[in-house]
């Protein structure tokens, strides 16, 4: 159409289309001047109908003339194309400003005033425009803003030309009124103007929804977030002129635009005027208004929890303060858990502390950590975050410490272009959860509520556990709330897991507790009061209603809906009354036959929403229920509003409905029949499966909505894919139990397509054994690996990669052979495509696997060998990752034969190709493997370099054990050097890394390191503390690994506090462990104290006993240098030989004493170790007398 001509006005281009019509530039060639012409195009409306809207706005428009305001020039029909030629705008709308350059403040105010004066203009002339949104208001080159579009206008005196039940306008910018097809009257439009100034000070909708059912249910139940929370600049009192705009019912809102313009100019002064822009001084009609949640109007008064909700409120004082809390409130069905942490949140928001919320979910509905992404989301949704660059942006801006976790928040939050994001490991997932937490604590103090512990799986638990540690020196309060009745239910394994944990955390000190107790007798008549105020109903009331409601507050609460619902509660000139005297059988004796009888008053339609609503879950989405029962949505919405303010049975809770129970939810969910409740089932998973099958948070949803229906092969699909999410996010249990629902449902359909099940299968049984390798799990890994291996028509390179992933496991047993004879296997699967590309790497891999268990058993010469061929066949592919496997293992092999130059060289080309392809956790590792070698080269300086670069980068990942294990071990490369202050600093920071994530076996290692550093800088006392109490600690975990270490150091410290009895049982003891566990290092460390401590007992004895001291501890001397000599330990060697220096000395053999020290000595020497040099250096002049 862009080259025709309709009537006088020649078509040069298009500018946009529209819901109507095409709009064109165009040149009037009558008058000679531009003009924007709209062209009638819409095709799928019945043609009359087409024209009167088309019609009214050029009607409406050409009513109007005011500046703001789009000139109508014509409207007229030329060859059968319905137009109107209107003024040319040239500029800009509102959206495409927004997305551009985002006004400033006054350039906001100015565009509202705008705008409103149009309104204002419009209003008075008896037209609604009822489609004010960014898109129909422009702002001209020359600053001047035009109210476009009249298309939806409603002139006053004709009629709106509607179908029954049709919206009309933009669902984003309506008022409730206009969103549910209601009488509207010129205050839409001013409820648009609002959404309009909020979207100009925040760039975004205060609605918002990725469907128009979800965009209603935001309008009519959910309050939006505050301006100022969005955009810290905007001044209170604009805040509350935007808020007055949007409240829900018209009479709350300003009865004329002119007053919201008003006090729009009133606050533009006041910024231009300077100086602060006070609420209370410039008078304005919205001065007292505010945007709160609207109270539900059947809540009683909190009563009867006062002690509780003091105790509460003193442990978020503490947290306020930065002592982080933890604390558990348990409690039976209905008792007021979640009411309580509702009115804590309520008094807390007053003092600006934000409340986050997550749910736990029963059985496998949940998708990994749900309470806690949950939580995040909603924070997220009040920071405008609602995509990959929205975070990054954040991140940058607000976060800039998080922004190296950026890909880990990418697949935590599930946001699109998360594919190739990678989370290194379990520990940098929850240290990037609990360090954006920390975050958000810093805005403002933090309330995170996680409800019905009783449901969380283990990983959630682990996760809740881990949060209560790290909030100890941050502003948060972390409330979790259970029933104790659903605590270790039969069959129920998830319920046995919260009593464990609780153990755990109590025994860490890291936790609160308040059980809530039922209601007394005294209770029940300011509860009842609060609902009916004025009430006339007598004591005998108060005192049958608390017999037989026991002072449960659920069954107090819904024996009083009911009484009212019933009439026997009832109001009579303002005052409420009892029809009758209620007897004991007017109060059914249990909660669940009031909640029965509640719900015999809902009508047909109703039930049948609440038990579709019951099978989705005690949470539901509108529109799922909507499109299961193929019910109009605002009808479905106009119905749960309903269901919430008459019948007192759901309630709106962030953008979803939840039942006011779970005894309500359960007990409508019983009642559909078995059959009847299957098929909802799989209609609810059908609905799900059609809209939501690449959402990872909504699969396992589906999953268990397919299996409940009887669909089990159509939710296999889904439990594979939920357990591979599972996996990626290290929740372990989530996923073991997807895969195992899955390999039930395998191994007990029968199937025409063997490969489809075989591929099922195999994905089942790798992903089982991926994860119980992962966990420790050895045996039930090779089981399920070798499950899979038995699987027939396995591809060559499958069965390879399966039989390498058996040997992995099996190597970490110990069980070299079997590891060997995997790899075997291994081998033999790929020779039929030895020839191919595919098939060299699979055997390069295998080889270098190969490689890395001959080392393991001692034979480094053949493990060289191995990984050189290995090498060899994958130089020049892709197998990048393994060849960095490879050159780590020839370092290690190198270090071992005492080539530490090579080891260097190794490890340095493991450290490129780990660059290259962007491994962090390999990039760490290999700059670790660098520091130990350079250390055993004597390197120190290097080494420490290389150790730091290691330390930023778990840091930057949040790997806070290997952060640990980094200071650990810098504080030994400042331990050697005899700088001993650096080196507690270091395993101090070590030390309380340990205790904040709870890794007591650390905990354990970094006390000995201390002790070890005290020692031999002479604070013995405060060694034998660190040591003493690190040897109990691992007597309590059963660790093996180095207590003969601490009891050889306990001796020594024993030893020269003069504690000659408590040495010589230390130092025995040590020998005995390291002896009996087979550790030669620790043995050869353990028989050197042994002879230190009898050189310090000799110095006390005389004659025969002297003699046999020095011969015994000479004994033992001799034996610890044949260890450490055999194993190549130099600097353990020099250590040995000085000691020896000391008790031949003390035997007053000085030649000998002098030999062994110089020896000693100049092995220090080579290896600058500076505190043992000095140590052999002051032997050696003090036996010369030159002290």
């Amino acid at each position: 159409m862009e080259s025709e001509q309709i009537a006088q006005y020649k078509i040069e281009e298009l500018i946009g289309r529209g819901g109507m019509g095409a709009v064109f530039k165009a040149k009037d060639t009558h008058l000679g001047r531009t003009v924007a012409l709209k062209v009638l195009t819409v095709q799928d409306l019945p043609e009359d109908e087409v024209k009167k809207r088309f019609l009214r706005e050029a009607k409406a428009g050409a009513q109007l003339s005011h500046p703001g305001i789009v000139t109508i020039f014509e409207v007229g029909e030329d060859l059968g194309h319905q137009f109107i030629a209107m003024e040319y705008v040239k500029g800009r709308t509102l959206r495409q400003l927004i997305q551009a350059k985002p006004p400033s403040i006054l350039e906001a105010i100015d565009i509202g005033i705008a705008v409103g004066q149009a309104l204002s203009a419009a209003h008075g002339g008896g037209i609604i425009h009822r489609d004010i949104k960014s898109d129909n208001v422009m702002v001209t080159d020359e600053g001047i803003v035009k109210v476009m579009d009249f298309g939806l206008a409603k002139i006053k005196g004709t009629s709106m030309i509607t179908k029954e039940g049709e919206i009309m306008g933009t669902a984003a910018y309506m008022s409730p009124q206009q969103a549910t097809g209601e009488v509207i009257d010129h205050r839409t439009d001013i409820f648009s103007l609002g959404v309009v100034l909020y979207e100009l000070l925040t760039r975004q909708r205060p609605f918002t929804g990725d469907q128009e059912i979800v965009v209603i249910f935001s309008l009519l139940n959910e309050e939006p977030m505050g301006i100022r929370e969005l955009n810290a600049e905007v001044p209170e009192a604009l805040e509350q002129i935007v808020f007055k705009a949007l409240h829900k019912e018209p009479q709350d809102r300003y009865q004329q635009v002119s007053q919201m313009v008003e006090d729009l100019e009133k606050v533009r002064q006041a910024i231009v005027a300077g100086g602060e822009v006070s609420l209370a001084e410039l008078e304005l009609v919205a001065s007292e208004e505010v945007a709160v949640a609207e109270e539900r109007e059947f809540q009683a008064q909190l009563v009867g929890r006062e002690g509780e909700m003091a105790e509460l409120q003193n442990l978020l004082h503490l947290a306020t303060l930065g002592e982080g809390q933890t604390v558990l409130i348990s409690g039976e069905a209905g008792i007021g858990k979640t009411r309580l942490v509702g009115e804590l949140s309520k008094q807390a928001k007053t003092r600006k502390i934000r409340t986050l919320i997550g749910h736990c979910l029963h059985k496998m509905r949940s998708y990994p950590y749900q309470p806690f992404v949950e939580a995040i989301q909603e924070y997220f949704q009040i920071k405008g975050v609602d995509g990959v660059h929205r975070l990054e942006v954040f991140l940058d801006q607000r976060a800039p410490e998080l922004k190296a976790q950026a890909s880990v928040l990418k697949i935590f939050l599930n946001l699109e272009g998360q594919e190739h994001a990678q989370v290194v490991n379990r520990e940098e997932l929850l240290q990037t959860i609990n360090k954006l937490i920390e975050r958000v604590a810093m805005e403002r103090p933090l309330i995170l509520f996680v409800d019905d512990l009783q449901w969380a799986d283990a990983d959630t638990l682990s996760l809740f556990h881990y949060t209560s540690r790290w909030i100890r020196r941050a502003k948060v309060l972390l409330v979790g709330t259970y029933r104790p009745e659903d605590v270790s239910l039969p069959g129920e394994e998830e319920t046995k897991l919260l009593p464990q944990v609780r153990r755990e955390m109590s025994r860490e000190g890291l936790l609160q507790e308040i059980p809530l107790e039922r209601l007394r007798g005294e209770h029940l008549a300011p509860m009842v009061d609060s609902l009916f105020p004025k009430a006339e109903f007598g004591q005998d009331f108060y005192r049958t209603l608390f017999v037989e409601t026991e002072g449960n507050p659920l069954f107090v609460l819904e024996t009083l809906k009911l009484m009212k619902a019933e009439g026997i509660i009832f109001r009579d000139n303002g005052t409420y009354c009892l029809r009758q005297s209620p007897e004991c059988r007017t109060i059914p004796s249990k909660v669940q036959d009031v909640i029965k009888r509640r719900l015999q008053r809902l009508d047909d339609e109703e039930r049948e929403v609440l038990e579709m609503a019951s099978v989705e879950g005690e949470i539901f989405n509108s529109a799922t229920v909507a499109d299961c029962l193929n019910l109009n949505k605002v009808v479905l919405l106009k119905m749960l509003q309903r269901l919430e303010r008459e019948h007192h049975v759901i309630h709106t809770v962030e953008r979803r409905y939840r039942f006011d129970h779970a005894k309500i939810r359960d007990l409508l969910y019983q009642e559909i029949l078995p059959e009847l409740r299957t098929e909802y089932h799989l209609i609810v998973g059908g609905h799900l499966r059609a809209h939501f099958a690449e959402d990872e948070q909504v699969i396992p949803q589906i999953a268990h909505h397919l299996v409940e229906g009887g669909d089990f092969k159509g939710s296999l699909p889904f439990l594979i894919k939920a357990g591979e999410r599972a996996k990626r996010v290290f929740a372990n249990a989530e996923a073991i139990g997807h895969f195992t629902k899955a390999l039930e449902i395998l191994e007990q359909l029968s199937w025409d397509d063997t490969q489809e099940r075989t591929i099922s299968m195999v994905s089942v049984q790798e992903g089982l054994g991926d994860i119980y390798a992962l966990t420790g799990r050895h045996q039930e890994a090779v089981e399920a690996f070798t499950s899979a291996l038995d699987l027939e028509g396995l591809p060559s390179e499958r069965c390879s990669c399966l039989m390498r992933k058996t040997s992995g496991v099996q190597e970490r047993q110990g069980a070299f052979d079997e590891a060997l004879a995997a790899l075997q296997k291994a081998e033999k699967c790929v020779e039929p495509m030895a020839q191919e590309a595919l098939g060299r790497q699979e055997m390069g891999r295998i080889l270098i696997d190969r490689g890395a268990v001959h080392y393991k058993m001692g034979e480094v010469e053949k493990a060289e060998e191995e990984i050189q061929k290995g090498l060899a066949l994958l130089e020049g592919t892709e197998a990048l990752g393994h060849q960095a496997a490879g050159y780590h293992y020839l370092g290690v092999v190198s270090r071992s034969q005492g080539d530490y130059q090579r080891a260097v060289e190794m490890h340095q080309r493991s450290l490129g190709l780990r660059e290259k392809i962007g491994d962090r956790w390999g990039i760490a590792l290999s700059y670790n493997n660098l520091g130990i070698a350079y250390k055993n080269q004597g390197k120190r300086d290097e080494a420490a370099e290389m150790y730091q670069r290691c330390l930023e980068i778990f840091e930057q990942i949040g790997y806070k054990l290997g952060v640990a294990g980094l200071y650990n071990n810098l504080g030994s490369l400042a331990q050697d050097r005899g700088s001993y202050e650096k080196a507690r600093e270091m395993f101090q920071r070590s030390l309380t890394i340990r205790e904040e994530i709870g890794n007591r076996h650390g905990v354990a290692m970094s006390l000995t390191n201390l002790g070890l550093v005290h020692l031999e800088s002479g604070d013995y006392a405060k060694a034998r503390e660190n040591l003493q109490k690190s040897l109990e600690l691992q007597q309590e975990l059963g660790l093996g690994d180095f207590e003969s270490i601490t009891y050889s150091y306990l001796a020594q410290a024993c030893a020269h506090l003069n504690d000659f009895d408590a040495a010589g049982t230390m130092a025995e003891e040590a020998v005995a462990l390291a002896v009996g566990a087979g550790q030669r290092s620790n043995e050869g460390l353990a028989r050197r104290v042994w002879g230190e401590v009898r050189r310090h007992m000799a110095a006390q004895a005389e004659g025969d006993q002297r003699k046999k001291l020095i011969n015994e501890a000479n004994l033992e001397l001799e034996r610890s240098l044949k260890v450490f000599q055999e194993l190549g330990m130099e600097q353990e060697v020099g250590r040995s030989l000085l000691e020896m220096a000391h008790l031949h000395k003390q035997a007053e053999h000085l030649g000998q004493a002098r030999e062994s020290a110089e020896k000693s000595r100049a092995i220090f020497e080579k290896l600058e170790a500076q505190g043992d040099l000095k140590r052999s250096q002051d032997f050696i002049a003090a036996l010369s007398g030159q002290t």
